[in-house]
């Protein structure tokens, strides 16, 4: 079960954050959630589908475009 945050609230905070599929930077909300004991940050539950589905099964073989 994933959670949204919200980053970069205050623009002297900023932050860069990047999804765990694709690498493509998130510019204000997160979808966190917890695979295999670690958190992994995606840009919605679509996005972390596609890693489940593809990435975790396929063996992490390649480059994936996504989102």
């Amino acid at each position: 079960m994933g959670s949204w945050q919200e980053t970069n609230k205050t623009w002297y905070q900023l932050q860069l954050v990047y999804w765990d599929l694709c690498g493509k930077v998130i510019s204000r909300r997160l979808w966190i959630v917890e695979i295999d004991g670690k958190k992994k940050t995606f840009c919605n539950e679509q996005c972390e589908q596609l890693y489940r589905d593809y990435w975790l099964t396929e063996g992490m073989t390649g480059a994936v475009e996504a989102c």
